[in-house]
């Protein structure tokens, strides 16, 4: 026996302003990520990129928008565009268009960055092309399927292309070299909130910290997920201090006592660590 999937939709261009949106049901678009949402279409449209719009026709002659009522209110913005791609189908209760609405979205799965990103390489996306490369360079791999199964591995794409853009490759590169040298064996230690920190750091204070005490720094906290507990904990007790402060305070705070650690292994061993004193204070102030 042959299986009913309901009635087929018809396609058809559909003027623009028979188009309406049953507020009944539908997500107010009102917001602010509504709104960007729509200025990001308009700022881009493109036919190639514009999916047809899910209506359904009223007994009025006009149509209500199930699904696109983002791209719909984009094009009315535009003011040029008379008609739009529509999927018509028969639903003629509110109930029934609310159901298909449901359904639609219920079902749908978002795009994660991952996807976009190798996405954005095979269209050869100016900003992707230049992560993909430093990637390369800096011996990491971004994983399309968002999963680290290797040391070498992060996800931290918006992190990398910020500072990227920011100060080139220079720090970045240092702050993974390190960060893999603490962690070698370790999964999921190449993290936006480390790398920012890292990178600040390294801006703020240049050659006063070494990297062989970053390295000594990160191993004590034994991972990074200890560092980022550990600044949580701190925000929680102060919600006036930011997260990337948090962050800092709390590495730097370890840094302090890695280097009493390595000042009372050089009294006893009679051997000298040349460590950084123009630092010292200005941790003392920021602990």
């Amino acid at each position: 026996m042959e299986r009913y999937y309901g009635e087929k939709p018809e396609m058809a261009w559909v003027d623009i302003n028979k188009l309406d949106v049953d507020n009944s049901y539908q997500r107010n678009t009102n917001g602010y990520r509504s709104k960007e949402n729509i200025k990001k279409i308009v700022s881009n449209f493109c036919w190639e990129e514009f999916t047809p719009i899910t209506v359904v026709k009223t007994e009025k002659g006009t149509y209500n928008i199930i699904d696109g009522q983002h791209r719909y209110k984009a094009a009315v913005a535009l003011g040029d565009i008379k008609e739009l791609p529509c999927w018509i189908i028969n639903k003629t209760s509110v109930k029934k268009q609310a159901d298909t609405f449901i359904g639609i979205n219920k079902n749908r799965v978002s795009t994660n960055p991952y996807d976009l990103y190798k996405a954005q390489i095979a269209a050869e996306n100016p900003d992707a092309i230049m992560i993909d490369n430093f990637c390369n360079k800096a011996g990491i791999i971004i994983p399309f399927d968002g999963y680290c199964s290797k040391p070498c591995m992060t996800l931290a794409i918006s992190t990398i292309r910020k500072h990227l853009k920011a100060h080139n490759d220079g720090y970045l590169l240092e702050a993974i070299k390190n960060i893999r040298k603490a962690f070698p064996e370790t999964k999921s230690q190449i993290r936006s909130e480390i790398l920012n920190t890292l990178v600040e750091l390294k801006i703020e204070y240049g050659a006063k910290i070494k990297d062989e005490e970053i390295q000594q720094t990160l191993i004590a906290f034994e991972s990074v997920d200890r560092i980022i507990a550990k600044a949580r904990e701190l925000k929680a007790l102060d919600g006036s201090i930011s997260t990337g402060e948090s962050h800092k305070k709390v590495f730097l705070n370890k840094l302090k006592e890695v280097r009493k650690k390595n000042e009372q292994h050089k009294q006893r061993n009679g051997k000298t660590l040349h460590g950084s004193r123009g630092i010292g204070n200005k941790i003392k102030q920021q602990a």
